[in-house]
């Protein structure tokens, strides 16, 4: 069952910019960096009084989070829900007729966790995942 909102996402073009922005705003140290090779991306977790914001910048030019920053620039990529059972979520929600990007959860590798995302027409135009607890 989904429980809670995990984080919001945001795609940016310059993740050391966006980062020192928001530490600057909210008083927060400035998160390190992942860097995962595979999926061509930089990462980084702020957590804000509970609150989490993930902040996500593609190497290329192409992808998912490069042709999101073309059409809207930087901005709230997804919304993170956690869940107790996602595989059963998984599959409620596609009843309901919602379609994700893969047949099964895969392992984050921000926070390690099985995820699975929607496709970008689940809230009207905004994708959201779903993570284990």
């Amino acid at each position: 069952m989904i429980k809670k909102i995990g984080h919001i996402g945001f795609a940016v073009k310059n993740i050391e910019t966006v980062l020192r922005a928001f530490s600057k705003a909210l008083n927060v140290p400035i998160p390190d960096i992942k860097d995962n090779e595979q999926m061509k991306i930089k990462s980084a977790m702020i957590d804000f009084n509970g609150v989490e914001f993930e902040i996500l910048q593609p190497y290329g030019e192409t992808g998912i989070l490069a042709d999101y920053i073309k059409k809207h620039g930087n901005g709230i990529h997804h919304i993170c829900f956690l869940t107790d059972s996602i595989e059963i979520d998984m599959k409620q929600l596609q009843a309901l007729g919602f379609g994700f990007r893969q047949e099964k959860p895969t392992r984050g590798f921000v926070r390690g966790r099985l995820r699975a995302t929607t496709t970008d027409d689940a809230l009207d135009g905004i994708p959201f995942e779903i993570s284990e607890m």
